[in-house]
């Protein structure tokens, strides 16, 4: 699974470390699209294509809104302690699509910024000046961001830390699973109509990043809610909501450490153009996380980790 894929039709999910295990899907209309409602009949069926393969050279404009909260206790007798971590990325700008797979999943993007500010705390900076122009490139499994020289070709990485962190919140990019195997469905449907997703492609697309899953400890269901018109396309509302327990991490524990609860919990929503060609328009994904661990003398670690994404997409006419 692919985190939030932005800038081309793809994935629905957020970023690939945890995110990969669901696909990226929303909850709030923003004012920014005018939505109509269709006179639609109950009798009326639809074909349902959740991936749109991407094209290279396609081009879109992106207004982007991602938000991570981490909040970790900790409890050692009668000590107790705990942190807690948050920042926000809003980016707008142009994305271009250089390279793709063999499932239609970008695995080069470039992304030219027209604005980019990430807020730590109290704290706002614009993380790259307008103008300026991010490469992001599948390589080896992983997701790499550098700061573009356009006219040399040459990049400069973008160091490990939040700003990177937000990025592949923002940016997912590879894979070779889509989400018509995981929350799709080959039969057609009405509004109203509700179908599972399939705990054995969860699992599958979870393997890729290392993450053992149990298709036995997946739940989920999708949901066409409404027929709407958005920004002139005709659209279906999709809403669907997901859980996983029993999730194991890469990560090897100390064998004096036991995880006792490990589950991550997604709401999503998304407007899906009936034109089959057409890419998403807006899409919102909420996603969330915890763990708690046991270890000797009666030590206690819990961890929390919360992701919002919203993406607006717009595609721009191809050139000539």
């Amino acid at each position: 699974m692919n985190g939030v894929d932005v800038g081309d039709e793809n994935l629905l999910f957020p970023p690939r470390y945890y995110a990969k295990l669901l696909p990226v899907v929303m909850k709030h209309i923003l004012a920014f699209f005018l939505v109509l409602t269709l006179p639609v009949t109950a009798a009326e069926s639809y074909t349902i294509q959740l991936h749109r393969p991407s094209k290279p050279g396609a081009e879109f404009r992106v207004d982007l809104d991602g938000r991570m909260k981490t909040e970790s206790k900790q409890k050692f007798g009668d000590t107790e302690s705990g942190d807690t971590e948050q920042w926000q990325a809003r980016l707008k700008g142009t994305v271009k699509i250089g390279k793709v797979n063999e499932t239609g999943n970008p695995t080069e993007l470039r992304i030219t910024v027209d604005s980019f500010q990430l807020t730590e705390g109290k704290f706002t900076d614009e993380a790259v000046e307008k103008g300026g122009v991010l490469r992001a490139r599948y390589v080896k499994d992983e997701t790499e961001f550098e700061y573009l020289d356009v006219e040399s070709g040459l990049g400069v990485p973008v160091r490990e830390g939040n700003l990177k962190d937000a990025l592949k919140l923002l940016f997912s990019l590879g894979g070779k699973t889509t989400d018509d195997k995981i929350f799709g469905t080959a039969q057609k449907q009405k509004v109203g109509s509700t179908w599972k997703i399939d705990p054995k492609s969860v699992a599958a697309s979870a393997k890729e990043d290392k993450v053992i899953v149990d298709p036995k400890n997946v739940t989920g269901e999708m949901k066409i809610t409404k027929a709407v018109k958005v920004a002139g396309a005709d659209c279906l509302e999709m809403s669907g909501v997901f859980k996983v327990t029993g999730v194991k991490p890469p990560q090897r524990f100390p064998r004096n450490l036991r995880v006792v609860k490990s589950e991550m919990v997604g709401k999503f929503f998304t407007q899906l153009p009936v034109d089959l060609k057409a890419p998403r328009l807006h899409s919102r994904s909420e996603m969330a996380m915890e763990m708690e661990v046991n270890g000797p003398g009666g030590l206690r670690v819990s961890m929390r980790r919360q992701s919002t994404l919203i993406r607006k997409t717009m595609p721009l006419p191809a050139k000539p």
